[in-house]
């Protein structure tokens, strides 16, 4: 078994969309996810290149984890955790092209009431079944890249949290762990 440790590298590598105002950030310190205020609901990306997981490898985990930058809390979060449906995607520009991105038919729900305390790390389960899916595309390659979407699911209004970004803390920013065996 083969184990592949990922982090975001690049500042350009993560950020959000806020819908309603349709905006788009990569450049701030932190991401956030959920729902920063009424019609403002956001979608988080997290970009991870080099992936070398050969084309049709066995997933047997992969863990998103994601360091809060701030003490955060009180109402619901609902998201949904996907991955982008395509073999090498570039990292998002823009509000359209965001939201334009196809996600992975494989998610899981991540929803949670408790507060978020800063430096500590969050993880949404087993994102297994979303890699896979990614890595059985015919047109995936090892070395390709690999984007984790933190999609708002109906969050309650003011309902978010933050996590660092790449420019927030290049050490803290997102990782994702995959172990794996070849075909």
């Amino acid at each position: 078994m083969a184990t592949l440790n990922l982090q975001v590298g690049a500042n350009a590598d993560d950020g959000y969309c806020r819908h309603g105002a349709e905006t788009f950030n990569a450049t701030l310190g932190y991401t956030y996810l959920g729902s920063i205020a009424a019609d403002a609901e956001t979608d988080s990306f997290f970009r991870f290149t080099n992936v070398t997981i050969p084309q049709g490898a066995t997933i047997v985990s992969a863990t998103l984890t994601l360091t809060a930058d701030a003490n955060r809390g009180a109402d619901t979060v609902r998201t949904n955790v996907a991955a982008e449906d395509a073999d090498n995607p570039a990292a998002p520009t823009t509000y359209a092209n965001m939201v334009a991105r196809v996600r992975t038919t494989a998610l899981v729900a991540w929803d949670f009431t408790t507060d978020w305390v800063a430096d500590s790390e969050y993880s949404p389960g087993s994102l297994t079944a979303v890699i896979k899916e990614v890595v059985d595309r015919g047109g995936w390659s090892s070395g390709n890249a690999l984007i984790i979407y933190v999609d708002n699911d109906a969050s309650t209004d003011v309902a978010a949290r933050t996590c660092y970004s790449y420019d927030g803390s290049a050490a803290k920013a997102a990782t994702l762990d995959i172990e794996y065996t070849v075909p």
